[in-house]
Parts: C-alpha cells; sequence; structure tokens
C-alpha cells in the first residue's frame, strides 16, 4: 500500500488543495495484470480529505479490491460551481480525474471507476455520477443530503449560515436545475440508455463498500446509506 498526502495545483479553483490518495499495496497490477480500480470519496459538509482515513479501512480495502481511493477537499461547496464562491463541481467532475490520471497509473476504464460520498458528499457523489455516466460504473451514498435547496431553506437549520447559503445558492437562493436532484427540468445526457449493461465486476459496488465498512462509523449514522449504478448510461 502506498499513500500520498499533500497538495495539488487546481486551475479550477485557482489555488492550491489538498489530496489524499493510497494504493494497493507492493505492484502496479495485480496477479492477471490489472491496473487499480479507481474509487473517488467524497467528505461530508464538516469534514475534509482526512475523514475517510480516519473513518473507514481503506488499506484493508485497496489489497482486497486492488482499487486505489482518491479523496479530495472541497470544503463546504456542496460540489457545487458556486454562486459566489469556487468551481468545485468543475473540479471534482472535470479536472480531478484528469490529475489523478497524469500522477498515478490506474485504470481509465470506466468500469473500474466509482464514486461515493458522506452526507454532503453523498450529494456530490450522486449528482456528479448521474450527470457524467459514461465516466464512472458506480455511485454509492452514506446518510445522503438529496434536497440541499430545501436543507438551505429551513429556518430552523442552523448549520448554515445566511452568507453560506447565499455563497453556494446565490441571492435568490435557487439552486440551478443542473444541482437539484429533485429538478424535472434537470438536463440529461443525450448519449443515455434507459437499459443500462450489468455492472461490472465485483457486482455490488465493492461489495458495498465492504458491508460499509464493516458497519463501522462512518460519522456515525448509515441508516439512509444507498447504493446504485447510473440509471441513465452511456451506450
Amino acid at each position: 500500500m502506498a499513500s500520498f498526502k499533500g497538495t495539488i495545483y487546481s486551475r479550477s479553483l485557482g489555488m492550491d488543495t489538498n489530496l489524499n490518495i493510497i494504493t494497493p499495496r507492493g505492484k502496479l497490477t495485480d496477479n492477471n495484470g490489472n491496473l487499480p480500480r479507481v474509487a473517488y470519496l467524497l467528505h461530508g459538509l464538516s469534514d475534509n480529505a482526512t475523514a475517510w482515513l480516519e473513518n473507514a479501512n481503506l488499506r484493508e480495502l485497496c489489497d482486497k479490491y486492488n482499487i486505489a481511493f482518491v479523496m479530495p477537499e472541497v470544503q463546504r461547496s456542496f460540489y457545487t460551481d458556486m454562486a459566489f464562491g469556487l468551481d468545485y463541481y468543475t473540479f471534482i467532475s472535470e479536472e480531478l480525474p484528469e490529475t489523478v490520471s497524469s500522477l498515478f497509473k490506474f485504470s481509465e476504464k470506466r468500469e473500474d471507476t466509482y464514486i461515493m460520498g458522506l452526507s454532503m458528499g453523498g450529494y456530490g457523489a450522486l449528482k456528479i455520477g448521474m450527470r457524467n455516466p459514461d465516466k464512472f460504473a458506480g455511485i454509492g451514498g452514506f446518510s445522503t443530503v438529496c434536497d440541499v435547496k430545501a436543507a438551505m431553506k429551513d429556518a430552523d437549520n442552523v448549520t448554515f449560515t445566511e452568507r453560506e447559503k447565499i455563497s453556494v445558492l446565490g441571492n435568490e437562493m435557487n439552486l440551478k436545475s443542473d444541482d437539484d436532484l429533485y429538478s424535472k427540468d434537470t438536463e440529461l445526457p443525450d448519449n443515455h440508455s434507459h437499459n443500462p449493461p450489468s455492472p461490472p465486476d465485483p457486482p455490488a459496488i465493492l461489495q458495498w463498500f465492504d458491508s460499509t465498512a464493516r458497519q463501522g462509523s462512518l460519522d456515525g449514522s448509515l441508516s439512509n446509506a444507498v447504493h446504485l449504478y447510473p440509471m441513465l448510461l452511456a451506450e
């Protein structure tokens, strides 16, 4: 197992940002000559790029499933191109995979690539995965915040400051349709199929993240954990 903990420069963000990556132990390929799979793990609202390292047994899973875990940092952005802030959606969905590919020798095949997240990160995983079905074989969400707009507009929700809400949603306090998982106006990719192929091996999205990280404490409750394969997959 190799571990990278450091910073990279992001063009989308215009600054250095934290990134953690761990890889399978000892060799570039498995016994069948396959390059490591890749899973992007997205952190929650109050976490950072180290959260998954501290709360899940990723090192064991790397070797067990021949997979590398990539853990970026997005502050409290909700994985959006913020109305008054930085372009974190663009960073995660476009720039980060390119950066990882240029620095590490991992599989670039869609069938070997996954995205998962906790809470705010679950929202990011669902949004990024379903908006880019040609890039990901599987999506996973733990205790996912799906209705961001409702959560931020709730007057009793003290998790977000008013300035923070405006920075993400804008002065009109509305998500763009393609950021809203509940919007009927969300634009879907042109090249989608309602009859996706069977999921690749392993068929249960890494055995549902190794039985939800052995029922461990991924920020507490996993009662709302879901996993899925994109319903709209590029043909």
